[in-house]
């Protein structure tokens, strides 16, 4: 990406990916440069099903760079995705942007279209109870969540707040 000036302000070197399928492409290690630091993050890009809204269009770059227009899920889908991951993995990460979600966008979150989304994407988790797995997930997370997220977001929650916030939310966002 460049500023206004031509001049370049962020890098990536994606590298191989870790996985190539028709399910999806997935790279472990892209390296990012910027001009206060760079890192390493993992990014993932799923065919394994279809959005179920449409996505909104979100202006991003200033001031860092030309403005350009990107496709984002709603909070909504965003929000029912997450609760999907939660059922199937373990990932920080996943508790991270829910409990995000919940403490700072939770007032204009509209819960009937999470629990409608939700359903529609636990059709891809075997039955049973999804709550109970979600809750078990986020118990398991306390280790990893604890070593790597305030790393990342030192503003984020800590994660007896972030598994609060979750957990208490839970009966209102699930189907």
């Amino acid at each position: 990406m460049r500023r206004a000036g031509d001049e370049a302000v962020l890098r990536f070197d994606p590298g191989v990916p870790k996985t190539n399928t028709k399910e999806s492409l997935d790279f472990d290690r892209v390296r990012f440069n910027t001009a206060h630091g760079g890192g390493l993050l993992a990014v993932e890009v799923s065919y394994r099903e279809a959005v179920v809204e449409e996505p909104q269009s979100v202006s991003i770059g200033p001031p860092y760079y030309e403005p350009f227009q990107i496709p984002v899920l709603t909070l909504e889908e965003t929000t029912a995705e997450k609760l999907r991951t939660l059922t199937q993995r373990r990932r920080a990460s996943d508790l991270a942007h829910l409990a995000l979600i919940i403490g700072a966008h939770g007032g204009q979150l509209d819960r009937a279209r999470v629990r409608a989304l939700a359903a529609v994407k636990f059709q891809l988790v075997k039955q049973g109870d999804r709550r109970a797995r979600i809750e078990s997930n986020v118990e398991a997370l306390r280790g990893e969540y604890e070593a790597t997220v305030p790393g990342l977001d030192p503003e984020a929650a800590a994660y007896g707040e972030a598994k609060a916030s979750l957990l208490s939310a839970l009966p209102d966002l699930l189907p």
